[in-house]
């Protein structure tokens, strides 16, 4: 990226007072761990510094979140406050400063420190005076701040509200209900929602397409579509690409027919035929139109019929420099042979070109259609907000303000005369344009020293939130190309010298594409840590299991603790403990990769916590918890009530509410019950302290044992007691009503409030973390073990946005837009391809960004697993481990271990570090015994003796067994068919051949027998049942467990949990383990539901129901 001088990219920040007196705008490159947040306050403070007349309000200063803001903001504070103390010292020197304030940047305040101590000592207390008054912000706030200040030329609310993300999703979902009540309420269906049904395969696929290319729209894009030079269509596209692309193989194909022999009368008919079509065919090509469908249909017919193994070909058909392309919207295959093209390539490119153009032929039916109907569910939208504002319309309407009202955009211009912005990487496109129309300048060009921008496009990696990296490179370009600085840091901090080498080596072939959405690596990091004592582990180790992947991380992070290998801290090394570890993913596809590797680890007797991508405030159980109460405090509130509805609490459908919410319909059943739960509460809230209300809610709702079947069970059921013991710290410090205490949660929803979530343990154990990599970013861990997971082929969509090139387009699985053919030349393959692709290829760099920023949190070691399957299944190995692997295998590597590591693996020694590579782990038995994981401990007074070990026959260990497997099945019978159901023994026999095996048959049909006339069970005949292997979650000392009561009975105002046990009734001290289980059973029962709970161990075999007295 080094321009040219003046353009000259700086190496170091000494050059900084140039650039920010010179009236030059600067972009600032800083790679992972250079510290840019510390650059870009001491860079803020020389500014003020150097400028003596700048005033707080003049600056403004742009983070990504708020909690990022709040950093910045002490940061400046700890740092002026530093500054102003030591400027009073009456002797100061250079090196004193550098020694308390070490940073690149020190020495120039240094300068102005010793040089000019009376003078800079003025200015300095005049700044700490100023930091009240910094407008250090997110986006979103400056925007919130903005329309507030102009609201009667922005045409809003001065004091309106802003929706929350599940009030924003509630919105959207009554609006589009209401659309589609619009829509498909009349009595015959639309003729073009009809042909949209039918070619989407069928209604159910065809709504599910319809509600995610609506909400991509509506929720997401929406903004797109306000642009007048974007459109979803322009001319020439579909000629371009059928003469590029389309031409070509069919052209192959009428040469191979005519020119080939076929052996009987049914095959040279097929050809005849053929022929025929591929001549209509090309007519409507050579015009540039895509054939009618019914024609499309017929060539895949006919070319479908020709066995191309039967044909005998005079001549072999070079390709000539021509491609064969095989189209799919998951895979743009491109084949290029030298040899020859053969008959099955060019059919099957034909047959795929068929599949795509008879998509782009419903994308010129359906395309204006359903963007039409999208801008009504937009406007649908609009009333449903009822006047509020959700975080896109922030930044649209902050936009059209400063866009439309030139008064206005000129004070705020006038006012602000500097803008630092941090990890512009992530910066959302209509942030761009605010952000330009701000510095705007003379023709387009910007106002000279107004923009500093600070990022590293390789850590760009929130393209799902809108961020990108096309922007980061056109306003970068902007900045140099009229005369700016393109600074960078090159120090990193964090990483030790061997690891940055490898990093330093491998990049590049990683980031070696030029284009306006990749970028090659560089500049080359330099290790700040250097001298340093080096742990012995090795910088970089790739673990390739060959099977069972998960299993085997879980074994070698075990193996890695009991190393007891140092890890630095400080320049000082110490033992390496399980809180040295993080775990990095990129998706928990399926739920394949977070609870399973919890689960190995568990076993593995090695503490983990999982640290889950949403805050606490953001958690859906909190959102739940927050609507439930937004609906008790304002009961005319329709998008609360539903999302209280919706919530696990009562866990109503879309479904089940649309007749009340859409069609206003009286209410019955279920439904009405709930509404009356609803009042009650509203008649207790802020007659009783607000957890108590809580406690009445969860009671009511059995919400602790629901919250044990939602995914994440435990996590979800301590966010709910942290959240009772948020309201009861609330009552306890203000006497609050229960809308203030809302009010109080709103507040911290809205600003994005990083509240911690209440761990599975102590934030300070000692425990392996789990880390999506989107949540680790700004982190930085002693060793990282990174899961660089495959991906299976996806299609991109439903909406795709070039805002650079000006180019978009819908895509479906069954509906493209013309758009999606648009030819783009694409410096990466150095040809032209069709846009729908680049949008691919685009997806595929932002996942090597991902890997370029799951590596470079690590400071000591970085273990890199191969991952198979993305969604669930096979496929090959990323990128970036496929040049792993090849780096592996380059050269002779040492078969031995490291010196102290005590894995055994191969070694590539390249230039500054070393890799090693590791394919499997030595026997458990070779490795140092692992402790179990911790249980709940029982205790026993010294006094009573420990019960008798009771040596044990093989026979007696083989029937227990055989017992274990039997009652296995006796318990899936049960869970099936409860005994207590009065149907019972006629309903139980059908299934004795499908659940147990033929010998077991005649103990099974006694077991029924005498579970028909035992006593017990008539005594809870047909009484309600609050459920069958009911879920429960209870807390240990040291760990969450988790377990499922076989059968809870309700009697009375209490309830009764029986645990059903096969075979007979075992001795006292195997008793008392079984009668210890139904005690934890009846405790979290009783504390979840404030009821009153007995518990029995039933031997359904023997006829025997003991009660279990706690």
């Amino acid at each position: 990226m080094a321009q040219d001088s003046p353009n000259k990219a700086l190496t170091l920040l000494d050059q900084l007072p140039l650039a920010l007196t010179s009236g030059r705008n600067v972009s600032l490159l800083a790679g992972a761990g250079t510290g840019k947040t510390t650059s870009l306050v001491h860079t803020v403070t020389l500014l003020f510094l150097l400028e003596e007349d700048l005033e707080p309000e003049e600056v403004l200063l742009i983070t990504f979140t708020e909690k990022a803001a709040a950093e910045m903001r002490e940061r400046v504070t700890s740092l002026w406050h530093s500054l102003f103390a030591l400027a009073s010292l009456d002797s100061l020197d250079g090196e004193t400063l550098e020694g308390k304030i070490p940073h690149p940047v020190t020495p120039l305040l240094s300068n102005l420190l010793t040089e000019e101590k009376e003078k800079t000592g003025k200015r300095l207390a005049e700044m700490v005076r100023f930091i009240p008054r910094l407008s250090i912000n997110t986006i979103h706030s400056f925007c919130l701040s903005l329309l507030r200040e102009y609201s009667l030329d922005a045409g809003v609310d001065p004091l309106f509200e802003v929706l929350d993300g599940e009030e924003k999703n509630l919105a959207f979902q009554e609006a589009f209900h209401e659309f589609l009540e619009e829509e498909f309420g009349k009595e015959t269906l639309d003729d073009e929602w009809a042909a949209f049904f039918e070619s989407s395969g069928g209604l159910e696929e065809g709504m599910n397409i319809l509600k995610k290319l609506m909400s991509t729209i509506v929720l997401d894009q929406r903004d797109a579509f306000l642009l007048p030079e974007m459109s979803s269509s322009s001319p020439n596209q579909e000629r371009a690409f059928i003469e590029r692309f389309v031409l070509p193989p069919l052209r192959l194909l009428k040469e191979f027919i005519s020119s080939s022999d076929p052996p009987d009368p049914d095959l040279e008919e097929a050809f005849r035929s053929t022929e025929e079509i591929l001549n209509r065919w090309e007519e409507f090509l050579e015009k540039g139109e895509i054939p009618p469908p019914p024609l499309l249909d017929e060539l895949a017919l006919r070319i479908r019929k020709i066995n191309g193994n039967r044909v005998r070909s005079r001549k072999r058909y070079p390709l000539t420099g021509e491609e064969v392309v095989l189209p799919t919207l998951k895979r743009w295959e491109v084949r290029e042979e030298e040899i020859s093209c053969s008959f099955a390539k060019i059919r099957d490119s034909l047959l795929s070109f068929r599949t795509l153009l008879a998509s782009v032929s419903r994308g010129k039916t359906f395309g204006d259609f359903l963007l039409a109907r999208a801008r009504k569910l937009e406007r649908i939208y609009e009333e449903k907000k009822g006047g509020k504002v959700d975080f896109l319309d922030l930044l649209i309407k902050a936009w059209r303000l400063l866009e439309e009202r030139v008064p206005v955009r000129e004070e705020v211009k006038n006012r602000i005369r500097h803008i630092f912005v941090d990890e512009f990487q992530d910066t959302d496109p209509i942030q761009v344009y605010i952000l330009s129309l701000i510095c705007e300048g003379d023709e387009g060009r910007f106002r000279g020293g107004t923009l500093f921008i600070v990022g590293d496009p390789k850590q760009s990696i929130y393209r799902f939130r809108r961020a990108d990296p096309q922007l980061y490179h056109a306003i970068h370009r902007k900045i140099v190309e009229e005369g700016g600085f393109e600074a960078h840091l090159p120090t990193n901090y964090r990483s030790r010298p061997g690891l940055l080498s490898f990093i330093n080596d491998f990049f590049p072939r990683v980031f070696s594409a030029r284009t306006d959405y990749a970028f090659p690596y560089g500049p080359p990091l330099e290790a700040a840590r250097r001298g340093e004592e080096e742990s012995p582990l090795p910088p970089v180790i790739l673990f390739a299991p060959r099977d069972d992947t998960i299993r085997e991380v879980a074994s070698f992070i075990r193996a890695l603790i009991d190393s007891e290998l140092p890890v630095s801290e400080g320049g000082v090394l110490r033992k390496m403990t399980p809180g040295d570890i993080a775990v990095l993913y990129r998706g928990d596809y399926g739920g394949k990769v977070v609870e399973p590797l919890k689960n190995s680890l568990e076993e593995e007797g090695v503490p983990v916590i999982f640290t889950a991508s949403k805050g606490f405030f953001q958690r859906q159980e909190v959102q739940d918890l927050i609507h439930l109460l937004e609906a008790l405090v304002d009961p005319e509130a329709r998008a609360p009530l539903y999302g209280a509805l919706k919530s696990f609490f009562f866990g109503f459908t879309d479904t089940d509410l649309l007749p009340l919410f859409v069609r206003g319909e009286e209410p019955g059943g279920e439904l009405a019950r709930a509404l009356s739960l609803l009042d009650k509460w509203r008649a207790l809230k802020d007659t009783v302290p607000l957890h108590h209300l809580l406690e009445t809610i969860f009671r009511d709702t059995g919400a602790r044992i629901t919250a044990a079947t939602l995914p994440e069970p435990e996590r979800t059921l301590l966010m709910l007691e942290k959240f009772i013991a948020m309201g009861r710290a609330f009552w306890e410090r203000t006497r609050g009503t229960t809308r203030q205490f809302l009010s109080a949660m709103k507040r911290q929803v809205f600003s994005g409030s990083e509240e911690g979530e209440f761990p599975l343990s102590d934030e300070g154990e000692d425990a392996v973390r789990i880390f999506s990599i989107h949540r680790a970013k700004g982190l930085e861990f002693p060793v990282v073990v990174y899961l660089s997971q495959g991906e299976k082929e996806h299609p991109p969509g439903p909406v795709l946005i070039d805002r650079v090139r000006n180019i978009s387009a819908l895509v479906t699985n069954s509906v493209v837009t013309p758009g999606a053919l648009t030819l783009v030349g694409d410096e990466s393959c150095g040809r032209e391809i069709p846009f729908f692709h680049l949008e691919k290829i685009k997806d595929d760099h932002e996942r090597l960004r991902l890997s370029y920023v799951a590596m470079t949190r690590a400071r000591d070691c970085l273990v890199v697993v191969p991952f198979p399957g993305g969604s669930g299944g096979e496929s090959d190995h990323p990128r970036e481990v496929e040049l792993l692997l090849q780096i592996t295998g380059d050269g002779e590597g040492e078969s031995d271990t490291l010196e102290r590591f005590p894995i055994p693996g191969k070694i590539r020694r390249g230039e500054g570090y070393t890799l090693y590579h590791v394919e499997s782990l030595p026997d458990r038995e070779k490795r140092r015994e692992t402790p179990s994981p911790p249980r709940l401990e029982i205790s026993v007074s010294e006094d009573e003796p420990a019960p008798p070990l009771l040596e044990r026959k093989a026979s007696d260990v083989i029937a227990d067994a055989r017992s274990l497997s039997f009652g296995k099945r006796v318990h899936q019978l049960f869970e099936l068919l409860p005994p207590f159901d009065p149907d019972f023994p006629e309903r139980a026999y059908p299934l004795v051949s499908t659940l147990f095996l033929p010998r077991e048959k005649e103990r099974v049909e006694k077991l029924i027998e005498r579970v028909k006339e035992d006593p017990f069970r008539k005594r809870f005949l047909g009484k309600p049942l609050l459920g069958r292997e009911v879920p429960l979650i209870w807390k240990g000392t040291d760990h969450t467990f988790r377990d499922a009561a076989d059968v809870v009975i309700e009697e009375g105002d209490g309830f009764v949990v029986v645990d059903y046990k096969t075979g007979q009734v075992p001795p006292p001290d195997v008793r008392q383990e079984h009668e210890l289980q139904v005690k934890r059973y009846c405790r979290v029962i009783r504390n979840a539901l404030g009821a009153p709970v007995r518990g029995y161990l039933w031997y359904v075999e023997e006829g025997k129901a003991l009660e279990v007295i706690e």
